[in-house]
């Protein structure tokens, strides 16, 4: 969605070549054009340099609480452009349960994020919810991906325009 209006963009995972990904990632229900170019093309994340980009994307899913939540490199990149404390959300214990991960997962988002003062917001399972504060742009869920994706462009033109 970020190429259709005209940024630039630069994949990149904490491995050379694929990022790790959630096995259902790959069920033809979940697959999408989006998604097919999103694994085309990666760079190793810890070559990358916050002060190169206007904003940096974490795709949902598990993974990022697997392998970007304590990654030193994700931690370094994002660290500059968000602080504790900034309005979010995410999937909420509720979709963790309905899917049966809250024994699997090493925590669960929404109790991590209200523990590390964050203002959690959500609404109910399965309907998309996406919350901006600044830059920081989260989805609740898989429905929010795409208006969190359209939100980033809007939010960017704001910050180009407040700074003229």
């Amino acid at each position: 969605m970020f190429r259709d209006v005209g940024a630039q963009i630069t994949f990149a995972s904490l491995l050379d070549g694929q990022p790790p990904r959630y096995p259902k990632s790959d069920e033809a229900a979940l697959l999408t054009d989006a998604t097919r170019r999103f694994w085309a093309d990666t760079t190793t994340l810890w070559t990358l340099r916050a002060s190169d980009f206007s904003a940096v994307s974490y795709p949902g899913g598990h993974g990022p609480l697997w392998h970007l939540a304590e990654d030193a490199a994700s931690i370094e990149l994002i660290g500059p452009m968000i602080a504790v404390g900034k309005r979010m959300t995410g999937f909420s214990n509720t979709e963790e349960q309905a899917a049966g991960l809250t024994d699997v997962l090493r925590f669960l988002l929404k109790d991590m994020l209200k523990t590390q003062g964050s203002p959690y917001s959500k609404v109910a399972a399965w309907q998309p919810h996406v919350v901006i504060d600044g830059l920081l742009i989260t989805g609740h869920n898989p429905t929010s991906s795409a208006p969190a994706a359209q939100a980033l462009p809007e939010q960017l033109r704001n910050r180009r325009t407040a700074r003229a």
